[in-house]
């Protein structure tokens, strides 16, 4: 059963949960005086959906974001349309910094495996899973077709 914790209207493009701290980040769409799109880091309280910003990422067209809890590291994903790139956002900034190329994968979904240390996103083009290499964002793997363009990823164990 799904509870919802947040409006919409919040225009949260990605989520990845901290699960030593229990911290749930996001990235916030928002428009600046002169419409520019900023992507923001932020905190979401799940229990009432509350935001709480950490600071701009300085990454056009954030995506998707997963997280490493062994490393302390979170990874986003840019869906720019020349250049798709994999990010490290600082959790006490906001900035984000890159990682690597995607090339032509569109990532909309990202998840971190905690016991394969591996990335693995949904290219929403290409409708397949992919393998990344979290050290410099290298696909170095192609998993299944999933015949629809899938925003995210969950691993169930």
């Amino acid at each position: 059963e799904a509870t919802v914790i947040a409006d919409a209207a919040a225009r949260i493009t990605g989520l990845a949960y901290d699960s030593k701290k229990g911290i749930l980040y996001g990235i916030q769409l928002r428009f600046g005086h002169d419409d520019s799109e900023q992507y923001v880091l932020v905190t979401v309280d799940t229990d009432s959906g509350v935001t709480s910003t950490i600071g701009d990422t300085y990454q056009d067209g954030i995506s998707s974001l997963a997280f490493d809890s062994a490393e302390n590291k979170l990874y986003g994903t840019t869906t720019r349309q020349s250049d798709n790139q994999l990010v490290e956002i600082d959790t006490d900034t906001g900035i984000g910094n890159s990682i690597g190329s995607l090339g032509d994968h569109t990532i909309g979904g990202l998840l971190f495996h905690e016991k394969k240390k591996m990335l693995y996103g949904s290219d929403i083009v290409k409708r397949e899973i992919v393998i990344i290499n979290p050290i410099n964002g290298d696909i170095i793997g192609h998993g299944p077709k999933t015949g629809a363009a899938l925003n995210g990823l969950a691993l169930v164990q």
